[in-house]
């Protein structure tokens, strides 16, 4: 009886894998899918690059660079999307 069991789990196995290698498969095959993927991480907003090195700077100084570090992430985010829907797409107007 152990030994059917064995058997039936290792199909079990087989199966949901062959299942889900065949979903990823047909998902890369559907056009509406994304071709680009970006992944970021949160802002950390506060921060500066001199606090993890423990660099002194004034409050001015930090929260200047604190902002502008933020404001560099996001508008970099904002470039790549609309760099891989002009490549993938022609224009924006397409899109939206």
């Amino acid at each position: 009886m152990e030994f059917k069991s064995m058997n039936l789990n290792n199909f079990k196995s087989i199966f949901v894998g062959a299942w889900m290698l065949a979903s990823a498969i047909t998902a890369q095959a559907t056009t509406d899918m994304p071709k680009h993927m970006v992944f970021a991480s949160d802002t950390q907003y506060p921060w500066t690059d001199k606090t993890d090195r423990r660099i002194p700077e004034s409050d001015s100084e930090f929260k200047e660079r604190s902002k502008w570090l933020v404001e560099t992430q996001l508008c970099e985010h904002c470039r790549i999307q609309k760099s891989t829907r002009l490549s993938s797409a022609g224009s924006l107007d397409d899109q939206w």
